[in-house]
């Protein structure tokens, strides 16, 4: 399952890239990227996400950890190696049912920039695509 904010010939670049293989997380992280204003697109495993951040170069990656294919871990690594396509400065939030220190430590170890404990509120998401994202992409949504 996909989402998309865009009609499909308005694509090129995006704000937010999701990763996320529960559909009803989906859902709600649809709901809750479209209060914002921000463009983005929803993929369903880690594979997805490392193509799609190839095609669509966002400006930031909401990456779940556990998914089919590749997890968020290596879909990260696959992404911060595209330096290139600016995989290496793109913030990441890692988003993971996992609550304790060590999930975050594990989080930053493998590249990414934070991380949001499930289940998500959808202040505490926009507050950190605000912190992450850049000002001026912001302000145009």
């Amino acid at each position: 399952m996909s989402f998309n904010a865009l009609p499909g010939s308005l694509q090129s670049r995006i704000d937010v890239l999701v990763a996320e293989d529960n559909p009803v997380n989906q859902l709600v992280m649809g709901q809750i990227l479209d209060m914002s204003g921000l463009t983005y697109q929803i993929v369903a495993d880690g594979a997805l996400a490392v193509d799609a951040f190839r095609e669509m170069r966002p400006r930031l990656v909401v990456m779940d950890i556990s998914m089919p294919r590749l997890n968020g871990f290596q879909a990260t690594a696959a992404i911060r190696s595209m330096i290139d396509l600016g995989g290496d400065t793109v913030p990441i939030i890692g988003v993971t049912a996992h609550v304790q220190d060590q999930d975050r430590q594990a989080c930053l170890r493998c590249g990414m920039s934070d991380h949001i404990a499930k289940p998500i509120s959808p202040d505490m998401l926009l507050a950190r695509i605000a912190q992450w994202l850049p000002r001026d992409i912001r302000a145009e949504a």
